[in-house]
């Protein structure tokens, strides 16, 4: 294997801990879950290798199980004055007034993984009453956060609710959608469900912005609407897919993405041994071609097209995602 030392990355996610105190039923890294917590000489060793100017995710597993590498993560970057821009991926369900007092002052970014209304939520992910109050706590030292939702069939029809629900907790400063990542197509919703829920999402957020003055974002909108207002020219979907990104789990070892964790054609070593760095295909439909928004759209999510390429078919609800926000988009223009 070649050895890629002394090359820098722009995206870095690492795997604070595989532990996780939920067992969400579409989980693509259940996995590959154990019992292990990532040791502070590993994750600086893979911090290493990141741009100054570029992305860390702290994740997992839960990675507040292992919230003690996490603040020595923060302390080491500001130490160090790394101008790396630091966020969280958690389940939310572990955030006590104690745990949101110390993230205030680790001046980290905090993504919460929320599918819907408690009744909906508690259908695939569970603890949803730990998670609104995990929110609270933060609400009440005045961190914002973004709610990360997986659509499925659960909660396609109801995504509205969750932008009720975004206003409801006061400190949601986004919403982002994304689409199931699993070989299982039973909670696999259609492109025609997607497109009519992301309008549907969008059209209540656009209400509600009215009724209370603040803005809740859409974050496949607001993308949508950078590539149409900057004239934003198609590129590679993600870092990824540029040959820019790595995932390193708590032995060290390397992925290209998160979702691919396990999968040994995707590996890339280990960051205290010998890895190498290198780009996932781009995934684009034979049709893309003629559709007008060509030079403009990601395409589709590598790992995801990889993941859900059932019996040689990849699903096309992200196709349907994207041309309901550039739609959404041209209308409001």
């Amino acid at each position: 294997m070649n050895n890629s030392k002394g090359r820098k990355i722009k995206y870095l996610v690492l795997w604070c801990t595989n532990k996780c105190n939920l067992n969400c039923s579409y989980c693509y890294a259940k996995d590959n879950l154990g019992k292990e917590d990532m040791s502070f000489s590993i994750a600086k060793k893979a911090i290493d290798i990141l741009e100054d100017e570029g992305t860390l995710i702290l994740a997992g597993g839960e990675p507040l199980i292992n919230f003690k590498l996490v603040k020595e993560i923060c302390t080491y970057i500001n130490k160090n004055n790394k101008k790396v821009k630091i966020n969280i991926q958690s389940n939310g369900t572990l955030i006590n007034e104690e745990i949101a007092k110390e993230l205030k002052k680790l001046k980290v970014g905090i993504g919460i993984s929320f599918d819907g209304k408690p009744r909906i939520n508690d259908l695939n992910r569970g603890c949803s009453a730990k998670v609104i109050k995990g929110i609270e706590n933060l609400r009440e030292e005045n961190i914002l956060i973004n709610v990360n939702a997986v659509i499925t069939k659960s909660n396609v029809k109801e995504l509205s609710s969750l932008v009720d629900l975004a206003y409801y907790l006061e400190n949601v400063n986004g919403i982002g959608l994304d689409l199931l990542r699993s070989e299982d197509t039973t909670l696999r919703t259609t492109p025609k469900e997607v497109y009519k829920a992301i309008n549907e999402a969008y059209e209540r957020s656009i209400e509600l912005e009215k009724l209370t003055g603040k803005k809740v974002f859409i974050r496949e909108v607001e993308d949508a609407k950078r590539r149409i207002k900057t004239s934003y020219v198609s590129c590679n979907y993600c870092y990824a897919s540029k040959g820019q990104a790595a995932v390193v789990i708590p032995n060290g070892d390397m992925y290209l993405c998160s979702s691919l964790v396990g999968k040994k054609e995707y590996f890339l070593g280990n960051i205290e041994g010998s890895y190498e760095l290198r780009a996932l295909k781009d995934i684009e439909f034979e049709e893309c071609k003629q559709c007008e928004y060509y030079d403009r759209c990601r395409k589709i999510c590598p790992s995801r097209g990889i993941i859900n390429n059932v019996e040689g078919v990849i699903s096309k609800e992200e196709c349907a995602l994207r041309k309901a926000c550039f739609s959404i988009v041209e209308k409001s223009c």
